[in-house]
Protein backbone atom coordinates (compact mmCIF):
# COMPACT_ATOMS: atom_id res chain seq x y z
CA UNK A 1 0.00 0.00 0.00
CA UNK A 2 2.50 2.35 0.80
CA UNK A 3 4.31 1.73 -2.21
CA UNK A 4 0.68 2.58 -4.57
CA UNK A 5 0.52 5.51 -2.57
CA UNK A 6 4.06 7.13 -2.76
CA UNK A 7 3.41 6.45 -6.82
CA UNK A 8 0.02 8.11 -6.83
CA UNK A 9 1.38 11.02 -5.43
CA UNK A 10 4.24 11.13 -7.71
CA UNK A 11 2.39 10.63 -10.81
CA UNK A 12 0.16 13.48 -9.67
CA UNK A 13 2.77 16.06 -8.44
CA UNK A 14 3.90 14.93 -11.83
CA UNK A 15 1.58 15.68 -13.99
CA UNK A 16 0.54 18.96 -11.81
CA UNK A 17 4.34 20.19 -12.47
CA UNK A 18 3.28 19.59 -16.49
CA UNK A 19 -0.54 20.71 -16.30
CA UNK A 20 -1.74 23.38 -14.48
CA UNK A 21 -5.47 23.13 -12.58
CA UNK A 22 -7.00 26.23 -15.05
CA UNK A 23 -5.34 24.06 -17.98
CA UNK A 24 -6.89 20.96 -17.18
CA UNK A 25 -10.51 22.76 -16.45
CA UNK A 26 -10.29 24.49 -19.41
CA UNK A 27 -9.64 21.27 -21.70
CA UNK A 28 -12.09 19.25 -19.98
CA UNK A 29 -14.88 21.55 -19.47
CA UNK A 30 -17.82 20.82 -22.07
CA UNK A 31 -18.70 24.37 -22.21
CA UNK A 32 -18.05 25.64 -25.88
CA UNK A 33 -16.18 28.40 -26.19
CA UNK A 34 -16.26 31.32 -28.93
CA UNK A 35 -13.14 31.59 -30.75
CA UNK A 36 -12.16 34.93 -31.92
CA UNK A 37 -9.44 34.62 -34.04
CA UNK A 38 -6.91 32.29 -34.84
CA UNK A 39 -4.43 33.55 -32.46
CA UNK A 40 -6.80 31.56 -29.76
CA UNK A 41 -7.64 29.01 -31.88
CA UNK A 42 -3.51 28.26 -31.92
CA UNK A 43 -3.42 28.75 -28.35
CA UNK A 44 -6.15 26.36 -27.59
CA UNK A 45 -4.98 23.76 -29.92
CA UNK A 46 -1.86 24.20 -28.43
CA UNK A 47 -2.91 23.52 -24.80
CA UNK A 48 -5.11 20.40 -26.22
CA UNK A 49 -1.98 19.08 -26.93
CA UNK A 50 -0.03 19.52 -24.37
CA UNK A 51 -2.57 18.12 -21.87
CA UNK A 52 -3.03 15.24 -24.35
CA UNK A 53 0.65 14.67 -23.74
CA UNK A 54 0.58 14.76 -20.18
CA UNK A 55 -2.07 12.03 -19.98
CA UNK A 56 -0.64 10.07 -22.59
CA UNK A 57 2.46 9.90 -20.10
CA UNK A 58 0.55 9.46 -17.11
CA UNK A 59 -1.19 6.65 -18.72
CA UNK A 60 2.12 4.87 -19.84
CA UNK A 61 3.35 5.12 -16.19
CA UNK A 62 0.42 3.87 -15.37
CA UNK A 63 0.93 0.50 -17.21
CA UNK A 64 4.27 0.10 -16.37
CA UNK A 65 3.98 0.53 -12.38
CA UNK A 66 0.77 -1.86 -12.86
CA UNK A 67 2.69 -4.40 -14.76
CA UNK A 68 5.77 -4.28 -12.28
CA UNK A 69 4.08 -4.56 -8.96
CA UNK A 70 1.10 -7.15 -10.32
CA UNK A 71 -1.68 -5.35 -8.94
CA UNK A 72 -5.00 -6.81 -8.17
CA UNK A 73 -8.15 -5.12 -8.15
CA UNK A 74 -7.84 -3.80 -4.60
CA UNK A 75 -4.22 -2.27 -5.59
CA UNK A 76 -5.75 -1.02 -9.46
CA UNK A 77 -8.77 0.74 -7.31
CA UNK A 78 -6.08 2.27 -4.85
CA UNK A 79 -3.97 3.63 -6.92
CA UNK A 80 -6.36 5.10 -8.80
CA UNK A 81 -8.38 7.03 -5.86
CA UNK A 82 -5.42 7.80 -4.42
CA UNK A 83 -4.08 9.52 -7.90
CA UNK A 84 -7.56 11.20 -7.97
CA UNK A 85 -7.04 12.33 -4.28
CA UNK A 86 -4.11 13.80 -4.90
CA UNK A 87 -4.49 15.87 -7.86
CA UNK A 88 -7.48 17.25 -5.58
CA UNK A 89 -5.03 18.25 -3.01
CA UNK A 90 -3.34 20.11 -5.56
CA UNK A 91 -5.80 22.52 -6.71
CA UNK A 92 -7.96 20.46 -9.32
CA UNK A 93 -11.81 20.73 -9.38
CA UNK A 94 -13.31 16.97 -8.20
CA UNK A 95 -14.83 16.74 -11.03
CA UNK A 96 -12.13 16.93 -12.88
CA UNK A 97 -9.81 15.15 -11.33
CA UNK A 98 -12.56 12.62 -12.01
CA UNK A 99 -12.48 13.12 -15.63
CA UNK A 100 -8.66 12.58 -15.85
CA UNK A 101 -9.03 9.56 -13.42
CA UNK A 102 -11.70 8.03 -15.76
CA UNK A 103 -9.56 8.77 -18.83
CA UNK A 104 -6.57 6.95 -17.68
CA UNK A 105 -8.36 4.40 -15.99
CA UNK A 106 -10.62 3.04 -19.43
CA UNK A 107 -7.00 3.45 -21.15
CA UNK A 108 -4.87 1.08 -18.74
CA UNK A 109 -7.20 -1.68 -18.82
Amino acid sequence: NKAIDRFANLLADEFYSRIQPELASEHYSKKSMHIENKKELKSKKNNAQTVNQAVASAISEFRKFRKSQRLGIYGKARLHMKFMERLTELGYEHKIAKKLNEEILFKTH
